[in-house]
């Protein structure tokens, strides 16, 4: 066979031709890969925004702050959350995606949703706790206690919540820190928000953790104590007072007693009788023989309420009427007191059993000291508030035109004025009778200061305290007066003080004034000794019983009074 020469031409083309089919080929594989990847890709972005809707979707269904500021910048917050989840999304699911990153993913997005609630929490929080600060606020202009707050509250907590409220901050923002909690500080103004973004390490703003915040409170650490309308003494004391149940009521454990009254009404005697409950008493028992009643109250829920409206009042005081320390004290301090460290104990209330160190003794001994004083603040509101309360008339009767029982003559209504010091008047006879045996000044000092204490409240001067000199600067001291007044006041006299107030800060601070026309001057009680007749008009006087009433009662028969024999 003869030798044929190649076509070599022939068999390029047909190399070219093959490879321009490969190159085909693998081009149209590869836009068809593609084409399915562009396609995978396109579900990816199309679930990765499906998924972010439903976590913007999420953020819109939580509460929202009555602050428009703090709104944006959660919802500033909420966008950078929304573009970190696309981000990871397409990086877990994509095609370089593996478990490790549809893990870290589905993390990520249980720990913005949980930061969604928080921060949702915290403005439902923040919110209540706007409207109890402005409630506060009246409650101090007003001087009443109704929506006070007690003291020892979150004063950090509240103070922010304030600025916030009153639309103290300019800028927000809020971030993650290092240990995964929301951080939400407030700029108070646009200069320091700037400067932070640009670095400043100058602190100029207030911070909350808005995580540790709102697991806090669902621990039971509540931002503020609110007095409430069921908290009021006169709700919550009132009806522990005039309970029925003998177990719960006080006003069972004590026998009311008779008082008589006599006055003129249409030209005709009016006698009553009414049964009245002795406040002295009331207070002694409650304070000795049913003090645990009052334990009760105290170890109960709610009582920190209580207490800071005992020392509004000016309740928590002592037998002397002086004004005890403990009362400047939060009753939150009972309970932290048992935590609070050695150091800090030392510094705030000092050594108070004087062996130089903090033991449980002195922990026992501030807790003691608080609960005493508790327990003379209620003792003092049932007893000067609720007791006369419960006083009821339970007979009347009427006589015909009255007889002039005194030769001068009087109008009703002046006769009326004089009877009502009947029951002092008798009170203060009877008194005089013990006293005149008394053989030297200082008893007899000892015992008018005991009797004019006792019969004050029947001349509706219960809130007048009457001491002797040592006493008297006692008082004055612990409410701060002394210097006005320990040049003016001789030692061995009888000071009468009257109970009043001055209002500092929202609260009430306990003072005292002198009146020195119901005082009783030294000399005129040594001049007294012996003498009935002296002794009861220096009572008479310091109760404020006239002298014509005197003259009128010391003249007056009571034969003619139906309810006597009853």
């Amino acid at each position: 066979m003869a030798y044929q020469i190649p076509n070599i031409a022939g068999l390029a083309a047909a190399r070219n031709n093959r490879r321009a089919q490969a190159i085909k080929d693998m081009g149209t594989m590869l836009a068809t890969r593609q084409k399915e990847k562009n396609k995978i890709e396109a579900a990816i972005v199309k679930d990765a925004n499906a998924r972010n809707v439903d976590f913007l979707n999420y953020f819109e269904e939580q509460p929202k702050s009555s602050n428009q500021a703090f709104n944006s910048s959660a919802e500033a917050y909420v966008r950078k959350a929304s573009a970190n989840q696309e981000v990871m999304y397409r990086n877990a699911f994509g095609a370089q995606g593996s478990p490790e990153a549809r893990a870290a993913y589905n993390a990520q997005v249980m720990k913005d949703k949980r930061n969604l609630q928080s921060i949702g929490e915290w403005m439902t929080l923040g919110n209540a706790a706007s409207v109890a600060i402005t409630e506060n606020q009246a409650a101090a202009d007003q001087e009443t206690s109704l929506g006070a707050f007690t003291r020892g509250n979150d004063i950090n907590k509240l103070s922010f919540q304030s600025d916030l409220a009153n639309s103290k901050f300019t800028n927000f923002l809020l971030n993650d820190d290092a240990n995964g909690n929301i951080n939400l500080k407030g700029f108070y103004s646009s200069d320091d928000y700037e400067g932070y973004l640009a670095g400043d390490d100058e602190k100029k703003y207030n911070e909350r953790n808005l995580t540790g915040d709102v697991q806090a409170h669902q621990s039971g650490q509540v931002w503020f104590t609110q007095i409430q309308n069921d908290d009021l003494l006169q709700n919550k004391l009132g009806n522990i007072w005039t309970n029925k149940n003998p177990a719960i009521g006080l006003s069972n454990l004590f026998q009311e007693e008779t008082k008589e009254n006599k006055y003129l009404s249409g030209g005709n005697w009016v006698y009553t009788k009414e049964k009245v409950y002795n406040p002295t008493k009331v207070k002694s028992e409650l304070l000795n023989k049913y003090s645990n009643r009052l334990d009760t109250q105290i170890n109960g829920q709610g009582f920190d309420k209580t207490w800071d409206q005992l020392y509004k009042g000016g309740y928590i005081r002592n037998n002397k009427g002086e004004f005890l320390e403990e009362g400047d004290i939060a009753w939150n301090t009972v309970k932290q007191i048992k935590n609070i460290s050695n150091e800090m104990f030392m510094k705030q209330y000092g050594d108070l059993t004087g062996d130089e160190k903090i033991t449980q003794e002195d922990r026992d001994l501030f807790v003691d000291n608080m609960k005493d004083a508790a327990r003379q603040g209620l003792a003092n509101y049932f007893a000067e508030t609720m007791a006369p309360q419960s006083n009821q008339v339970i007979s009347t009767q009427t006589t015909e035109k009255y007889e002039q029982e005194n030769k001068k003559t009087y109008t009703p209504d002046q006769i009326n004025k004089m009877m009502m010091h009947e029951d002092a008047y008798l009170a203060n006879k009877r008194d005089a009778k013990e006293d005149v045996k008394l053989d030297n000044a200082a008893d007899l000092q000892k015992a008018m200061v005991k009797n004019l204490n006792e019969n004050s409240h029947l001349e509706s001067m219960g809130n007048v305290i009457y001491a002797d000199y040592n006493t008297a600067m006692g008082i004055l001291e612990n409410t701060g007066q002394l210097d006005a007044y320990q040049n003016s006041m001789d030692k061995g006299n009888i000071f009468a003080l009257k109970a009043t107030s001055t209002v500092s800060k929202g609260i009430k601070q306990l003072q005292y004034d002198l009146l020195p026309d119901y005082g009783i001057k030294a000399v005129d009680i040594e001049n007294a000794v012996g003498n009935e007749k002296v002794i009861q008009r220096l009572l008479n006087n310091g109760i404020n019983i006239d002298r014509a009433s005197v003259n009128y009662l010391e003249s007056m028969s009571q034969n003619n009074n139906p309810l006597i024999d009853e």
